[in-house]
């Protein structure tokens, strides 16, 4: 009786063995002639707009050398949406105020005095900054402050910034124009308060309005 309820045992449990293993093997076989997984496209990455700063002319031949400055043509800036500066614009000048408000003062690697006056649309930045994009202090500021002048030429000076990047390609070059005089070539203008008439434009080289990054610098 019990030796043939052992072999009955034996039976069913080769039985489940049998089962399980042919579970197992038509696993296998699914996962085997199943069509692999498309791989995952890598995503996109859009080339990022290269990280630009405006400095003096003098500093870029520091870095770069003359040579790459008179050799190297403007490059095109990437077309991105601009990003707003945190700087306020000092359009924002009351109506009332006179052409020969001084905004705001500069002084150069040789101490001059280089004011820029409020102006109107001959000179000054009322005249610069809708026309040629030059909407804030600091693209001047960087242009005139601990430099020399590009152009002497007796009190006309012109002051030179570039807009770079790490590898030195250019992308724009501004210039700033400034008269030493108390009066205008043309004595159509005179400072009442004896200093000199100061900035009479700023603008970049071949073009008539400068890149929004000359404001973002």
């Amino acid at each position: 009786m019990h030796s043939g309820l052992s072999a009955l045992l034996v039976v069913e449990l080769r039985l489940k063995a049998a089962s399980a293993a042919g579970l197992a093997s038509l696993l296998l076989s699914a996962l085997l002639s199943a069509p692999a997984a498309p791989a995952s496209a890598a995503p996109t990455i859009p080339a990022a707009a290269p990280a630009l700063e405006l400095i003096p002319q003098s500093r870029y031949i520091e870095r770069f050398g003359a040579q790459r400055l008179a050799q190297a043509a403007l490059t095109k800036i990437p077309a991105q949406r601009p990003a707003r500066s945190g700087q306020e614009r000092t359009a924002a000048m009351d109506p009332p105020l006179p052409w020969h408000n001084i905004a705001w003062v500069a002084s150069d690697a040789d101490a001059r005095d280089l004011p820029t006056r409020r102006g109107n649309s001959e000179l000054g930045y009322l005249h610069y900054s809708e026309r040629h994009n030059v909407r804030y202090s600091k693209p001047i500021l960087i242009a005139y402050t601990d430099t020399k002048p590009a152009v002497i030429k007796g009190t006309h000076l012109e002051y030179v910034a570039i807009l770079t990047d790490r590898l030195g390609i250019i992308y724009a070059k501004l210039r700033v124009v400034n008269e030493q005089s108390p009066v205008t070539e043309d004595k159509r203008y005179k400072t009442p308060d004896g200093r000199p008439i100061g900035t009479i434009t700023a603008f970049c080289e071949g073009v008539n309005k400068c890149p929004d990054q000359i404001n973002q610098s």
